[in-house]
């Protein structure tokens, strides 16, 4: 992992040795869930430890191209999507106060997040210095690339449920290790070949970089479910 993933570890440590761990003879609840969000489709598992303390892993197996356009303020002629990565393994802890939780831990995804903007014929696209009419650029994507492991942090509403039905709503932030983004296209082979266009993607590429800032550091964590327990049911305050 990177530095910014391992500087989790002592905070980690440090939330683990002051919590105190359940009786001996105590039973640990498990839950399994369902959720999705922009950790994409998949499940959760979750140890419940003892009224505050929950382990848990998740894995987004399926992800999905969000059609983003009403959102994104595009002109006519223009569909936005953001495509979610596939294969999102989450692995963390959560702190129970209330009915809210605290979380944390890292995740790991295979895939780099897309925004792309496709364009109706017609369309007129300014890249650069230039303007493109489509069909001659049809796509432009731009993906956020970084490392695989990320750390993240969340806040919850919804606790585990020890035992029956509940649902959940997680909202946080991953802090992107080694962040960047990067433009393509796709249309006319002869135009997209040509130097002013590949100047003109460039130019473009520099401005968005520019306009995104330090936003390039983060992914937005943003999942509901639900989830049924089958331990002992320890803990009644996890459905809405």
């Amino acid at each position: 992992m990177k530095r910014r993933t391992m500087l989790l570890a002592p905070l980690a440590i440090a939330v683990a040795t002051a919590i105190p761990p359940p009786p001996a003879h105590a039973l640990q609840d498990l839950t399994i869930g369902a959720r999705t969000g922009t950790l994409g489709h998949g499940a959760e598992l979750v140890l419940i430890t003892n009224k505050v303390f929950s382990l848990r892993a998740g894995a987004g197996l399926v992800g999905f191209d969000a059609d983003i356009t009403n959102v994104s303020g595009l002109a006519d002629n223009r569909t936005g999507t953001l495509a979610v990565p596939r294969s999102v393994y989450t692995l963390g802890a959560d702190l129970a106060v209330g009915n809210f939780r605290i979380g944390g831990g890292v995740l790991y995804k295979k895939r780099d997040p897309v925004y792309a903007i496709t364009y109706a014929d017609g369309a007129e696209i300014d890249i650069g210095s230039s303007t493109y009419t489509a069909p001659e650029v049809t796509r432009l994507s731009t993906t956020l690339f970084s490392e695989s492991w990320a750390p993240y942090v969340l806040l919850g509403l919804g606790q585990h449920v020890g035992r029956g039905v509940g649902l959940f709503l997680d909202a946080g932030v991953a802090f992107l290790d080694e962040p960047g983004l990067a433009m393509s296209a796709t249309g006319d082979g002869r135009v997209l070949a040509s130097r002013r266009f590949r100047r003109d993607l460039r130019a473009e590429e520099d401005e968005m970089r520019s306009d995104v800032g330090d936003l390039v550091k983060y992914w937005p964590i943003l999942s509901v479910g639900v989830q049924f327990g089958f331990g002992e049911g320890r803990r009644r305050g996890g459905r809405w």
